[in-house]
C-alpha cells in the first residue's frame, strides 16, 4: 500500500470539504489548519454528532 498517497488522496478530500464550508459562510480560517465556526453552536453540534452517547450521534458523519 502506498502510504504517501493515501494520506494525500486524505489531504485533498479534507481540504475539498473545508473550501466548501468557507464558501458557505460556515468556517473561516483561523492560522495552519485551524478554522473558526461562524454559525453558533455549530462546534457543539458536531461534537454532539460523534459522541456515541449523545441523542444526535451519527456514525455515518
Amino acid at each position: 500500500m502506498n502510504y504517501d498517497r493515501t494520506a494525500k488522496q486524505q489531504q485533498n478530500y479534507v481540504n475539498q470539504y473545508r473550501r466548501r464550508m468557507i464558501q458557505q459562510d460556515l468556517i473561516t480560517p483561523a492560522g495552519n489548519g485551524q478554522v473558526r465556526f461562524k454559525l453558533p453552536l455549530f462546534k457543539e453540534y458536531l461534537d454532539d454528532t460523534q459522541d456515541i452517547n449523545s441523542v444526535r450521534y451519527d456514525p455515518l458523519l
